[in-house]
């Protein structure tokens, strides 16, 4: 025997790890290590649910005092006599020291909307509205309609959509009746496409293009053993066709009489 109780002579040893339950040499049925979890009892799981929403309401509080607090420190520091802060600009010249600290240019902007809202709301309701209610009030430029609806949406327990409806049809001159039932589903106006505009439009094919040369990339990569005759007549006439459209929409552009930047 040697030392750590191996049989010499007999080859090379090989150690097993040792374990308090489980012998040198496994001879011993190995331990269930799954973790057991006890089942709760009628009263802790009542525990469980409360904290569930206290963390929920808290959650949800300070969210919104957050946005509020940051839509009031930019409406403090650059508000304007003559109109609504520079959020854009601000955030294009900081944009580096601000996504360090995970506030994005559209986050600022709600901010200040919500702030805005807020300032003009009775406090019994602003107390009681989420953030995501208030997001939505601020379409409603008017302060004098904005307030009815949000009484509406807490009177009714109105979801987000359901707001977003509700300030949809008020936006399109179309009127909304409570009625009194809870749960009501206002019905929304048709929503109008947003007209195209040079920047937005450039902003949507530049997201294109990005995904566009990830397909292609992906094509460049394709086992030609895996492509049957049919994957390849589709794919050369869905190319083909791209190649087509994206001619036809380069024409149009350089055939627009467009002036210098100034």
């Amino acid at each position: 025997m040697g030392a750590l109780g191996i049989p010499s002579g007999h080859g090379p040893a090989v150690v097993r790890p040792q374990r308090p339950d489980v012998s040198v040499w496994g001879t011993e049925s190995p331990v269930d290590t799954r973790i057991k979890v006890p089942v709760p009892s009628g009263e802790e799981i009542a525990a469980h649910r409360r904290l569930l929403d206290r963390l929920e309401r808290l959650s949800i509080g300070y969210l919104l005092a957050f946005r509020l607090e940051v839509g009031r420190l930019i409406h403090e520091e650059l508000g304007r006599p003559d109109g609504p802060p520079d959020v854009r600009g601000f955030a294009q010249r900081h944009r580096e020291r601000l996504s360090s600290l995970g506030l994005s240019e559209e986050l600022l902007r709600q901010s200040v909307r919500a702030h805005h809202v807020m300032q003009h709301l009775p406090k019994e309701l602003s107390e009681q509205l989420l953030l995501s209610h208030v997001i939505e009030l601020a379409r409603l430029h008017d302060p004098k309609t904005r307030e009815p609806i949000a009484r509406m949406a807490l009177d009714h327990s109105w979801t987000v959509r359901q707001l977003r409806d509700a300030v949809d049809r008020v936006r399109a001159g179309l009127w909304v009746d409570a009625g009194g039932q809870p749960g009501l589903q206002p019905e929304a106006p048709p929503r109008a496409a947003r007209p195209a505009t040079p920047r937005r439009l450039t902003q949507k094919i530049e997201r294109v293009g990005a995904s566009m040369r990830e397909q292609l990339d992906a094509v460049a990569r394709l086992d030609p053993a895996r492509v049957k005759s049919s994957h390849r007549a589709r794919l050369l006439s869905a190319l083909d066709g791209l190649a087509e459209e994206l001619e036809r929409a380069r024409a149009r552009v350089r055939s627009f009489d467009v002036g210098d930047d100034t």
